[in-house]
C-alpha cells in the first residue's frame, strides 16, 4: 500500500514537526489515497509515459488513442502528452469536475505521417503507438521518414462534394479533394454515367494542391432543371478507388412570360441542403 507521506521536517529553534502530505487535486476526497492499493508500473511496459493518478496516489501509464479517460477523479485514466481526452463534442476535452468521461485522441489527428517502414499512419500518435510496440518486443523503432514520398497508398477523399439546391439559372461548383500515392486520377459521374470534360453547360477541372499528393477537382454548371441528379466523385490508382456523391437539386423559374423573367432580381448564392 502506497499511504500519503508525512515528511516530519524538525526546526531545531522552534521545536516544531510540520507533517506535509503530496498535493491532491481540490475534487479528491481527503485520505484518498491511504485506502488505495498500488501495483508496481514501469516505463518498459507503457506504450505512452507513465502518469500520476487522477488523485495523485498511484504511478500507472497513460491511456492512447481509443481507450477510455476521465470520470470521477479520472478513475477512467489519463491520456499521454500526445492526446486529448474527447467526450461527445470532437477535439472538445472533458470536464472531470462534472465527473464526465471520454476517450484519447491525438491532438493531430487527421495529419497522417509516413514512417521509415513504408506505411501511412493516420497520425504521429499512431506512428508513435506502433513504433513503441515494436519496441516492447524487442524490435527496431518505426520514425517518420525523411521523404513522404516513399509511402504509398489508395486515394482518400479529403474534402467531399456537398449536397447543393438552386434555382435554375444560377451558375453552381461541386468540388472535391482527393489524395494519395500514386496520384489519384479523378472521374465525374452524374446518375451513373461518366462526364466528359466539356459539354454544353458543364465543364470538369482538376488542379494540383493544396499539399503533396493531392489534387482538387470540380465541375462547373450553369444550370437547367434537367441538371438535377446524383454527382459522384470517384478516385482511383493502382492501390485502390473510392468515391463520394452528392445531389443537385434544381428549383425551376417562376412560370412567367418571357419578358418578365428579365426582370426578376438576381437569386442569391447556391444553397445547401
Amino acid at each position: 500500500m502506497k499511504s500519503t507521506l508525512f515528511l516530519c521536517s524538525v526546526y531545531l529553534v522552534l521545536g516544531l514537526c510540520i507533517a506535509q502530505r503530496p498535493w491532491v487535486p481540490e475534487n479528491c476526497p481527503e485520505f484518498y489515497c491511504d485506502e488505495v492499493i498500488c501495483t508496481e508500473v514501469s516505463t518498459l511496459n507503457c506504450i505512452a509515459e507513465v502518469v500520476q493518478d487522477g488523485c495523485g496516489c498511484c504511478s500507472e501509464c497513460a491511456k492512447v488513442n481509443g481507450e477510455p479517460c476521465g470520470g470521477e477523479y479520472w478513475q477512467l485514466g489519463k491520456c499521454g502528452s500526445e492526446y486529448i481526452c474527447v467526450g461527445s463534442t470532437p477535439m472538445t476535452e472533458v470536464n472531470v469536475f462534472e465527473n464526465e468521461a471520454g476517450v484519447c485522441q491525438c491532438r493531430d489527428f487527421g495529419q497522417r505521417v509516413c514512417g521509415n517502414d513504408n506505411v501511412l499512419y493516420a497520425s504521429k500518435c499512431a506512428l508513435n503507438e506502433a513504433s513503441r510496440q515494436r519496441e516492447m518486443v524487442g524490435r527496431t523503432p518505426i520514425k517518420m521518414a525523411s521523404d513522404s514520398g516513399r509511402c504509398k497508398y489508395a486515394p482518400i477523399i479529403n474534402t467531399p462534394p456537398k449536397d447543393t439546391k438552386v434555382r435554375a439559372g444560377q451558375q453552381v461548383y461541386l468540388s472535391c479533394e482527393v489524395e494519395g500515392n500514386p496520384i489519384p486520377d479523378v472521374i465525374w459521374y452524374r446518375d451513373g454515367k461518366k462526364m466528359p470534360a466539356y459539354h454544353n453547360n458543364v465543364v470538369v477541372q482538376v488542379r494540383g494542391g493544396p499539399g503533396k499528393h493531392r489534387e482538387t477537382s470540380w465541375v462547373m454548371i450553369d444550370t437547367s432543371e434537367e441538371d438535377s441528379g446524383v454527382y459522384q466523385c470517384h478516385a482511383s490508382n493502382k492501390l485502390g478507388e473510392t468515391s463520394e456523391d452528392a445531389t443537385l437539386r434544381i428549383t425551376p423559374l417562376p412560370d412567367l412570360p418571357e419578358d418578365q423573367r428579365e426582370t426578376l432580381p438576381d437569386e442569391q448564392p447556391a444553397n445547401q441542403l
